[in-house]
C-alpha cells in the first residue's frame, strides 16, 4: 500500500492501513522490531491486506537492517498454526529461545 520503507518509524505502515486497522502495536529498537499486536477489523479480512502489511513490514526491517520478532497468540481467535503458516511465508521460524512463549523469528535480508 505504502513504499515510504525509508522513513525509520512505523507510523507510516500505521498511517496506511489505518482504515482497515482494529489493532497494531510494535516496538521499534534500533536492530529488531517487535511485532505485538496485528489486527485488521472485520470487514477487512480476507483481502490480502494482511499479506501486503507484512510484505511492507518485511521490505522496510530489510532496508533497515533489522530482525522482526512476534509471538503467534490465539488469544484474538485465529489458531496458532493458521499464524505459523501465515508467517513462515514471510521467513520467520521459531528462535532458540528458553522464554515462557515461542518467539518466532524473522532476519533481515540485508545481512
Amino acid at each position: 500500500m505504502n513504499d515510504d520503507y525509508s522513513m525509520t518509524s512505523l507510523e507510516w505502515l500505521r498511517k496506511s492501513y489505518e482504515s482497515n486497522l482494529e489493532k497494531f502495536d510494535y516496538a521499534d529498537y534500533e536492530d529488531e522490531i517487535y511485532l505485538d499486536i496485528l489486527v485488521f477489523k472485520k470487514e477487512s479480512r480476507g483481502q490480502g491486506l494482511g499479506t501486503m502489511f507484512m510484505t511492507d513490514l518485511c521490505k522496510h526491517a530489510d532496508k533497515h537492517k533489522k530482525i522482526i520478532s512476534l509471538v503467534p497468540s490465539n488469544n484474538l481467535g485465529t489458531s496458532i498454526e493458521v499464524l505459523e503458516k501465515f508467517y513462515e511465508k514471510f521467513h520467520f521460524k521459531y528462535g532458540n529461545y528458553s522464554f515462557d512463549y515461542h518467539l518466532m523469528i524473522r532476519k533481515n535480508k540485508k545481512t
